[in-house]
């Protein structure tokens, strides 16, 4: 591979955990086959704010990497595509013959929707996997958490 390739290759991958950034996943959308159905994940990785404020950013990064090289390990021999889009935030695509099952991998919230690009724009996508997410990590929320919300409201 030329020194610029490689340039470029380091630019569209995170530092911290080798997945896809931002820059990758835009390339990403351009070429995916709009003819195509896909299951796309995204995933929040629970507590990492905490951990970075209280045990510091690099036991945070440590936490980070053991999830993420979890959930490559479920990637495997599959089509999936992987991204990090945010600090805790990650994204997964993938064809829906391929089997990705993530429920044993402990402390991230995700949630699943098949996407068909020629009905759904991207943007549509993530609102409403975003709206899912939302809903999902306020169900799994401890019932101190939940209770010591609900008083606040009240108020």
């Amino acid at each position: 591979m030329k020194k610029c390739e490689k340039e470029i290759m380091r630019l569209k991958t995170d530092n911290l955990t080798g997945v896809g950034n931002r820059f990758k996943l835009d390339d990403y959308l351009e070429e995916i086959n709009k003819n195509k159905i896909y299951n796309v994940i995204l995933i929040d990785v629970n507590n990492l704010h905490n951990i970075n404020r209280t045990k510091g950013y690099n036991c945070g990064d440590k936490y980070l990497l053991d999830i993420v090289n979890k959930i490559k390990k479920e990637l495997i021999n599959t089509s999936a595509q992987f991204f990090r889009i945010g600090g805790d935030e990650f994204l997964i695509f993938y064809y829906p013959y391929d089997k990705v099952d993530l429920s044993k991998i402990k402390n991230i919230t995700f949630v699943e929707n098949q996407w068909d690009p020629k009905t759904l724009t991207f943007r549509e996508l993530m609102e409403k996997l975003d709206s899912k997410l939302i809903k999902e990590k306020r169900k799994n929320k401890p019932f101190w958490k939940r209770l010591i919300n609900s008083i606040c409201k009240c108020r």
